[in-house]
């Protein structure tokens, strides 16, 4: 089973597995509170936390060794999240995830975040990395596109924020064999 590191540091940031306290919870609840119109236009889950104790599963899972997420904390502060999932074992896919708090944004902390995160998925034998996100999400579409993925079209009423809500969806990806040919040429 694959590990992943328990921290990272990037300089003025760093991606964590924070250890699964109500402390953390309360923290990572009040950040999502704070920004819950700026992510909740997007993320399904916002709408889902309620409470501090919402938060306390999330953290149980992030924690775990073998999960590759990690939540991203700025001056010791909790600033959002990046993570993979939906793995396709006989693909080799998988999508990738992530959210900032408002405040932490336009500072070029996803984009770094996300090309660590594609590197670690991609030196475990990943080969292929998926990007979702809503046609007018344009901070996660910039995200993908500084890091070279590919679009690969539009997904029609795609994801439901709320009942009756549909977004279409832009996907993109990028090939291990991508990654290494960015990586040499850099």
């Amino acid at each position: 089973m694959t590990q992943f590191p328990s921290q990272i540091d990037c300089g003025d940031f760093e991606m964590i597995k924070l250890t699964q306290t109500f402390e953390n919870a309360t923290r990572l609840y009040e950040l999502v509170d704070k920004n819950r119109g700026f992510l909740g236009r997007w993320l399904t889950w916002v709408d889902k936390t309620q409470q501090p104790e919402d938060e306390f599963n999330v953290l149980g899972l992030i924690e775990r060794p073998n999960t590759p997420a990690y939540f991203i904390r700025v001056d010791g502060r909790i600033a959002g999240a990046i993570d993979a999932y939906n793995e396709s074992v006989r693909d080799s896919s998988i999508d990738l995830g992530y959210w900032l708090g408002h405040e932490f944004t336009g500072r070029g902390i996803m984009t770094r975040a996300a090309r660590v995160m594609s590197g670690l998925l991609f030196d475990r034998g990943i080969n292929r990395i998926v990007i979702q996100a809503a046609t007018a999400n344009t901070s996660s579409i910039a995200v993908a596109t500084r890091l070279g993925f590919m679009r690969e079209g539009i997904l029609r009423a795609a994801q439901q924020i709320r009942p009756g809500e549909f977004y279409d969806l832009i996907s993109f990806s990028k090939l291990k064999s991508e990654w290494e040919k960015d990586k040499n040429n850099a």
